[in-house]
């Protein structure tokens, strides 16, 4: 029940998304304790099912940045909980924080079986789920990614998606997103 509700919320966003009936509604957030307290709140339920770790690299001094907190916190929950969701057991997700030339630039890597190059493009895409994802049992509707580019484009960002390979079966996946300081 609980997950059909979330697929009607989520296609209902991205049609307001789509249309533009979302409108923008700008806060000021203290970035490096967002993202902290975001992050911890999704890593305390990794630790129970799959015991990975999170490792939090935040820039010394906190930013302040002007953007819409809702889709943010969105953003954030979404990426980490597909992170722990794809990542292999007992390993490590890791968060990098940065502000760069009036953008705050957010990774979340882990480490996952590879994505194919033909998958890449097409994660963003609704109802796209990489080859194998349905036959390995992993949970979801294949729209977490698509509502996180929707939100992405709405606060006047950029998200990328990157997946090196380091063995056969293993690969470093990295979401970047890049985000205006002031929306």
């Amino acid at each position: 029940c609980q997950r059909e509700i979330k697929l009607v919320n989520d296609l209902l966003k991205l049609q307001q998304l789509g249309s533009r009936q979302l409108g923008l509604r700008p806060q000021q957030i203290a970035l490096n304790q967002f993202v902290s307290d975001q992050t911890t709140i999704v890593a305390d339920r990794w630790q129970d099912s799959k015991g990975l770790e999170l490792s939090l690299h935040l820039p010394p001094t906190s930013s302040q940045i002007e953007t819409d907190g809702d889709s943010i916190k969105h953003i954030l929950e979404e990426l980490l909980v597909n992170a722990g969701k794809f990542a292999i057991p007992q390993t490590m997700v890791e968060v990098w924080l940065r502000i760069e030339a009036e953008q705050a630039i957010l990774e979340i890597t882990n480490l996952s079986k590879p994505i194919s190059s033909e998958d890449l493009p097409n994660l963003f895409d609704r109802f796209r789920r990489g080859t194998g994802i349905t036959q390995q049992a992993i949970a979801g509707t294949g729209l977490g990614l698509a509502l996180v580019k929707s939100m992405v484009d709405h606060i006047r960002g950029t998200i990328t998606v990157t997946s090196t390979a380091l063995a056969p079966a293993v690969a470093k996946t990295c979401f970047t997103v890049t985000i205006p300081t002031v929306l």
